[in-house]
């Protein structure tokens, strides 16, 4: 398609015959990953670009605030994927990224990402409706209700690789497939993560697991047993509702948050509008610390129950 965007743009320079050949690699590549994945197991895409909270698509999520109040929210889903499994039909999202993204349960906790597991709570309560507007052939199967499975980013990129001296194609390819492995949280079940990646061994080139020889899943898994899994949701969707309350409240407060020697300020382009200086008398940040993770579950066990 390059030829034809913006009256042969591409082909205008030598700059833009690079950017170019970049993009046509990236694709490529994430491509051929993608494909090796899904091959990799049991999951299969049933649909990509789900738009929810619009017309003709799934409903939005609605999130009851105290009083009569509620917020609808909308959004689009990058990538829906589906397998039967021991107990019914499992779901999980997978959410594009042009740069390498992990699921910092901190940041889950303090509001700063919600979003994927949102796009899960959205799938589940939805799954009928998504079920039903599904090609027939597409369709088939897959009735009945959702049981969250995982929720994973991937990374949509060209890395770099480094190596003390020369590797053959096939190692190439072996650090590369870790390199492009979808990050994010799986429920904490071999039998559902086997599903994913049918023939891994120690730590998965395609989900953020570790098998064990003896059988099971090591402590360095990024995985959570159903229970919390489903906790987890529930605090997002409260979560989800206490911000929204803040916003009907009033709360305005130039109040940007800072995690170690990360501000949020550090790429935003609105300073000139909000004009925050922690010289000002009453501009602070707000300060995101670290949280132990068994902490975070007893956190989000409680708040969602």
């Amino acid at each position: 398609l390059t030829p034809e965007l913006s009256g042969e743009l591409f082909a205008s320079s030598a700059r833009y015959r690079y950017i170019s050949g970049a993009l046509r690699r990236v694709l490529r590549r994430a491509a051929d990953t993608l494909l090796t994945q899904i091959r990799g197991g049991e999951f299969r895409p049933v649909a990509t670009e789900v738009l929810f909270g619009f017309r003709g698509g799934p409903k939005p999520l609605r999130v009851p605030l105290q009083g009569k109040e509620e917020v609808l929210l909308r959004g689009q889903i990058d990538r829906i994927d589906a397998a039967a499994g021991p107990g019914g039909i499992l779901v999980r999202v997978v959410d594009y990224k042009s740069s390498p993204r992990s699921l910092d349960l901190v940041d889950v906790h303090s509001g700063l990402a919600l979003q994927l597991l949102v796009y899960l709570l959205v799938v589940t309560q939805s799954w009928q409706e998504i079920v039903a507007a599904l090609p027939p052939a597409l369709g088939v199967g897959l009735s009945g209700p959702a049981t969250p499975a995982g929720a994973l980013y991937y990374p949509i990129i060209d890395p770099i690789m480094s190596s003390a001296g020369p590797v053959t194609d096939e190692d190439a390819g072996k650090m590369m497939a870790k390199r492009l492995r979808m990050s994010g949280l799986v429920v904490k079940d071999e039998e559902i993560a086997r599903l994913m990646d049918a023939g891994g061994a120690g730590y998965s080139d395609i989900i953020p697991v570790q098998f064990l020889s003896g059988g099971g899943l090591g402590a360095n898994s990024s995985a959570a047993t159903s229970e919390d899994f489903a906790c987890l949701l529930r605090f997002v969707e409260r979560k989800v509702g206490e911000m929204a309350s803040r916003v009907f409240s009033g709360r305005v407060d130039i109040e940007p948050y800072r995690k170690g020697p990360e501000r949020a300020c550090q790429f935003c382009p609105y300073g000139p509008l909000c004009t925050f200086d922690v010289l000002i008398p009453g501009n602070r940040y707000r300060i995101i610390r670290p949280i132990p993770r068994e902490n975070l579950w007893e956190e989000f066990r409680k708040d969602g129950k």
